[in-house]
């Protein structure tokens, strides 16, 4: 994750994490991101997630196979990482890391966000990459959903569509793929982020607490509803724009 992003929360999500519709169906989107763009097998390919917080995608990424590295500032993040992980978990900001070999892969989610200096990430991103590698992005669209929310989880920005394909392609990536996700609950996104504006700053940790059953359940089929028909339709709007991107010549 990134160092503008509150500590506090770590605790919290590695609690809920494993069962949380959140983060449940953010990693089924991940594995479908995968599976569309990453040609198999996964187990000769490196994966380098930057800002892998407290390692939920990184235990995705080992059980498709890949050999996974987690990258991330933040050193509470890491301990909870570790006991989820088996893969090479390094503290170290993307702008002083400087492997020995080039990476297959790099994924960075919900990360780009909280970065101030996002097109130097990316060109760090760029770099990294072996030639025809890929980079895997979620990041939270619209300014216009601006809110409370953001400045409480160390946003800085927003991303508009063209916005995020331009900043890709004047770094030298081919993009693959660029859209929305979470769509289908967009319209109580922009609810529940109303009514944080007009809570305390525990709003975001509220929101991470463990849901009544039911709760949960209902908006993880709405998740995968929305994922099984994102194979027949282009959603043209959504809370969350998701790209896999390519790297070009060397730069």
């Amino acid at each position: 994750m990134s160092q503008t992003y509150p500590s506090s929360l770590y605790q919290t999500i590695s609690a809920v994490e494993d069962n949380h519709f959140w983060f449940t169906s953010r990693n089924r989107m991940i594995k479908s991101l995968i599976h569309a763009n990453i040609v198999k097998p996964y187990s000769s390919k490196s994966f380098l997630e930057i800002g892998c917080g407290t390692g939920i995608v990184m235990a995705t990424l080992e059980r498709l196979g890949f050999i996974a590295t987690g990258l991330d500032v933040n050193e509470k993040a890491l301990s909870y990482a570790v006991k989820r992980t088996k893969g090479k978990l390094i503290r170290q900001s993307i702008f002083g890391f400087k492997p020995k070999k080039y990476y297959d892969i790099v994924g960075a989610f919900d990360v780009l966000e909280h970065i101030r200096d996002d097109g130097g990430f990316l060109k760090a991103c760029y770099r990294l990459l072996s030639p025809k590698g890929f980079i895997l992005l979620t990041v939270p669209a619209g300014m216009s959903l601006w809110s409370p929310v953001d400045d409480l989880s160390g946003h800085v920005r927003r991303y508009e569509y063209e916005e995020l394909l331009k900043k890709l392609t004047d770094v030298g990536f081919t993009v693959n793929s660029l859209g929305y996700w979470n769509s289908l609950l967009l319209p109580l996104y922009k609810i529940w982020h109303r009514k944080a504006g007009l809570k305390s700053k525990d709003v975001v940790s509220s929101h991470l607490q463990k849901m009544p059953f039911i709760i949960n359940m209902l908006l993880t089929w709405i998740f995968q509803l929305e994922l099984i028909l994102s194979r027949f339709i282009r959603f043209p709007v959504g809370a969350t724009l998701v790209v896999c991107a390519q790297k070009g010549n060397t730069k």
